[in-house]
């Protein structure tokens, strides 16, 4: 504990010793509101993390933005999710342009899948936000607004590839004239994995994946039309995710999903105070699990599948009736459907909602300002032994500015969550080594959470920046996959096929959970120079019916520390960036790493720690030709695996989190030419352009949507 205090202290300090930098201009938010508003002047706390700053990171795709981002923690097994707050992927509502991406198998969003080149910004909620986005909506939102045609027409390309032969390409192109524009954007990623070669008895040749092979492929096209009172969009969106690896001698598993999504969207201005948003969409997700048997020839696939559709529909409008006063009032209807190999009849879902939000703003002076808003969801009754389920669902948000330099923030949400179609009705059999099988379960009851978060925000200075946040969720009947019985025996599916297995789990409502946790954050910038630091506390308590008490939940991180310092070579105009993460030890169930996070919780303290986790990433770009090359080189896992501490079972950092390809070096050139050649000038480092500012990770400055 001694190295851990000292640590934080040196980085604490570092993160102090810079300079201060000149003001940037105003970012535009629609998270917090559903409607545009400058970030600094949101109510909500809004993290907005810009371009530039996804650009310094050198990040390829949404995961590694947000890996990359305080109190945020990226989950795969086997896609990627994000948590917040102690709430796993399923209870973060993930948006592109205002839209659900959802419409898969366990709350994890193909976050890795969507290129960071088609992003202008993300904007991030923490807490619950069902009042305004409903069921999926307990731990936050994260919103990825899409660039926008700025020029009559342009066409860009990124390629990069690492020592490990890790390849990522992206390709794009958009025109604009007057009366609409097309956008398009490609990207494929390929990872070969990392294999070990043995020799059986028998002198026969194994290789075993230590890393798994995977290729991902993204593509959007987008059509807009600029009409006399706002814009049309039109557009679909294709992705493929593809993982095969063998953990045992003849069995290999191959992991393939497949997403599709079509919609239009709509924003229009009636005058200068009446605003309205539409939005439908429809969308499909197709996840097929294979079992290779390797020895053999002939007929030796076994393979499962599932498939999810989902239609969704949401009006909105807002009124300003004068600088101080505004009213939002919208309707959202969704209808879900899930089939399968394993499911003898489709299951169907339907959630409709309705909700409002009322800002005050005190006398107009923007001093006190005050956003109560409630929902009201129905879910009706869709299947035999269903029951009609209902809830109000309120919230209120209050910003306070006493000075100028001081902004005060404060923010309850009450959460609601019906259970999803796979909670209720999942049927699947777990693949070798482990062989268990995980039960919907029909009986689950809705989730309910009560969460509170407050934020303090000081500027003493110009560029110098002090954050303070805390929240703190009570949650009731929180669905958990619980392992009810260890046995080994056979288990059959829906056509009478007995499995053999190893242990039964099932989702199961866990009676009372609370998560608590804040964060600290300094920053300080001077001209081609800014730094930032942010500490994360976190806990998770889970609630023991039979002993009548609380006890430490598993699977969260409870100290967090993210430290990034950038400059400016001021002559050739080249940036630096140098990134710090580390993660405290955390609570694992014995034999399982972090990947099975969202897969099992703990239900007793019978816990073991892991390994702490620190990474330090080095990111060098150059701009050339009026900005329209960028070549770019970087280095990840800079410390080669190196931690404090390993886990209480003997396990490294490298082994627990799966780091097996050790130092990454990758380097890559971006291209883009458009018809508005662009001034050879680089943005200085600016911070964030949001209501928190916690440090260079939680970046900010982005152009008008």
């Amino acid at each position: 504990m001694k190295y851990y205090k000292k640590w934080m202290a040196a980085v604490l300090c570092c993160g102090m010793y810079l300079y201060a930098q000149e003001k940037d201009s105003a970012v535009i938010v629609v998270t917090g509101n559903k409607v545009e508003q400058a970030a600094e002047e949101a109510v909500d706390k809004v993290t907005v993390v810009s371009e530039e700053k996804i650009a310094e990171m050198g990040a390829k795709n949404v995961a590694e933005v947000l890996q990359n981002l305080p109190g945020i923690t990226v989950t795969e097994h086997p896609m990627e999710g994000v948590s917040m707050q102690g709430f796993s992927g399923a209870y973060v509502k993930v948006l592109i342009d205002g839209v659900a991406v959802g419409g898969d198998v366990g709350g994890a969003s193909p976050i890795a899948l969507i290129p960071s080149s088609d992003i202008d910004h993300i904007e991030i909620i923490k807490g619950a936000s069902s009042a305004l986005y409903g069921s999926d909506a307990m731990g936050g939102v994260i919103n990825i607004i899409t660039k926008k045609n700025r020029s009559s027409w342009s066409l860009s390309t990124k390629q990069e590839i690492d020592i490990h032969k890790h390849y990522f390409g992206m390709a794009g192109f958009s025109y604009k004239n007057k009366l609409f524009g097309i956008n398009g954007i490609g990207s494929f990623d390929n990872m070969p994995g990392m294999i070990t070669r043995e020799f059986d008895p028998l002198g026969r040749k194994i290789d075993t994946f230590i890393f798994p092979k995977t290729r991902m492929g993204f593509g959007r096209l987008s059509t807009d039309f600029y009409l006399p009172t706002g814009t049309m969009q039109l557009y679909g969106t294709y992705t493929n995710h593809d993982r095969y690896m063998n953990q045992a001698e003849d069995i290999a598993n191959r992991f393939t999903s497949e997403k599709g999504e079509a919609g239009f969207k709509g924003a229009f201005d009636f005058g200068e105070s009446a605003q309205m948003n539409v939005f439908s969409s429809y969308k499909y997700f197709k996840h097929f699990f294979d079992e290779i048997y390797t020895a053999y020839t002939d007929d030796n696939i076994k393979r499962r599948y599932s498939t999810f559709h989902e239609v969704e529909t949401e009006v909105n409008a807002n009124y300003d009736f004068s600088i101080a006063h505004s009213l939002l009032a919208g309707m959202n209807i969704k209808w879900a459907m899930m089939q399968g190999i394993d499911f003898p009849k489709p299951k169907h879902s339907a959630l409709f909602g309705i909700f409002t939000q009322y800002v005050w703003n005190m006398k107009g002076e923007d001093v006190l300002r005050i956003v109560p808003g409630l929902r009201f969801d129905l879910a009706p009754p869709m299947l035999k032994g269903d029951r009609t389920l209902w809830q109000l669902t309120p919230k209120l948000s209050i910003r306070y500015d006493p000075l100028d330099v001081l902004t005060m923030r404060f923010s309850y949400g009450m959460g609601f969550k019906v259970p999803t179609l796979k909670q209720k009705y999942w049927l699947f059999f777990h693949p070798a080594p482990v062989n268990f099988v995980l039960l919907g379960n029909p009986l689950l009851k809705p989730e309910y959470s009560q969460g509170f978060n407050a934020s303090l925000e000081y500027r003493p200075v110009e560029g110098l920046r002090f954050g303070a946040s805390g929240y703190f969720n009570y949650v009731n009947n929180l669905i958990f996959a619980v392992e009810t019985d260890k046995r080994e025996g056979y288990f059959p599916d829906s056509n009478g096929n007995l499995h053999a297995v190893t242990g039964l789990r099932e989702y199961l409502n866990i009676d009372r959970v609370m998560t608590v946790g804040g964060d600290f954050s300094i920053q300080y910038n001077w001209k081609w120079i800014e730094t930032g630091v942010t500490y994360t506390i976190a806990g998770m308590y889970n609630y023991d019916t039979d002993n009548k008490r609380y006890y430490r939940g598993a699977y969260f991180v409870p100290h967090q520390i993210k430290f990034n310092l950038t400059g400016i070579i001021p002559k050739s105009l080249t940036r630096i960036t140098l990134g710090l993460h580390w993660d405290s030890p955390q609570n694992i169930r014995d034999g399982f790493d972090i990947r099975a996070a969202d897969k099992i919780k703990l239900t007793d303290e019978k816990y073991i720690t892991s390994p702490d986790k620190l990474l330090v990433n080095l990111h060098i770009s150059q701009k050339l030709w009026q900005d329209r090359i960028e070549l770019y080189a970087g280095i990840k896992n800079m410390l080669n695996n190196i931690s404090f501490a390993k886990g209480s079972d003997g396990r490294s950092m490298k082994d627990f989190y799966g780091l097996k390809e050790g130092i990454i070096g990758y380097f890559g050139i971006g291209i883009k030419y458009d018809a508005v050649p662009q001034k050879n000038e680089q943005k200085l480092p600016h911070s964030t352009d949001e209501a928190e500012r916690p440090g260079m990770d939680m970046p900010g400055g982005a152009g008008m949507r």
